[in-house]
């Protein structure tokens, strides 16, 4: 008898050379969008982003790294986008409301649109029981409404951690579309227990937190910039990868 791994159930495979041709409105060949991270941990406790090894707790330089971003990275890259006039997508802990709310004030005023992404980095979704997830979603869902005046459409697990039961989760509460799939160059469908949810992965190979690890130090807004600019003009590319994420948690990218 034939052996056969366990899988998901979520979507089939489909190799990229082997799908139906298509361009963007207007005859465009390649998506660019920007995922803009704006997260927000604890002091001393939880899990947390390290730029070096980690340290016993409290950990005061790996967190000063992360609060750096909060306190000056985002102002200025919200100042690189706002001279290259690019949209932009806000992943956000709910925390941040708490913690730096001009932030996500700076954020509304230039009309970035609003992504979930839990309440803290400090833990992982993945771990919670499906009581404790379903209310953290249903929690930062409430929390975006209030202050943002509509829900969200978007979804990115903290720490890209699921559960077996996310896609479910986030379907039922009324998401157009979750994050932690970066599976495929292209959006494609996420099978759940009511209906289907599209996934756009968000890549964290793009992002400038792994781009900072693998330099040894962190990117500057001009590095984010000439990414950008060279993804853009990347015709060959263009040919088999319609979308191509920009991603960055920025909050970590000091000069």
């Amino acid at each position: 008898m034939a052996r056969r791994l366990p899988t998901h159930g979520r979507y089939r495979y489909a190799a990229i050379g082997g799908r139906p041709d298509y361009a963007w409105p207007g005859g465009k060949r390649l998506a660019v969008y920007i995922g803009f991270n704006v997260e927000h941990f604890a002091f001393g406790a939880g899990l947390g982003a390290a730029l070096v090894p980690g340290r016993p707790q409290p950990d005061v330089l790996n967190f000063s790294w992360r609060d750096y971003g909060n306190r000056v990275g985002v102002w200025r890259c919200m100042e690189l986008f706002d001279s290259l006039e690019v949209p932009v997508g806000a992943i956000v802990n709910t925390a941040i409301y708490d913690y730096c709310p001009e932030v996500a004030a700076a954020m509304r005023d230039r009309r970035y649109e609003f992504i979930a992404h839990g309440y803290t980095n400090s833990e992982q979704q993945g771990i919670m029981p499906r009581a404790a997830e379903k209310k953290l979603i249903a929690a930062c869902t409430a929390r975006m409404r209030k202050e943002e005046g509509a829900l969200p459409h978007g979804w990115l697990s903290p720490w890209i951690s699921e559960s077996v039961h996310t896609p479910d989760l986030l379907q039922e509460a009324g998401f157009d579309y979750l994050m932690d799939w970066p599976c495929d160059d292209q959006p494609i469908w996420l099978k759940t227990r009511n209906g289907r949810l599209r996934m756009i992965g968000a890549r964290s190979d793009r992002g400038s937190a792994c781009l900072a690890r693998h330099l040894l130090r962190a990117l500057c807004c001009h590095d984010i910039a000439a990414l950008i600019l060279l993804i853009s003009s990347n015709q060959e590319a263009a040919k088999t990868c319609p979308v191509v994420p920009a991603a960055g948690h920025f909050l970590a990218s000091p000069r």
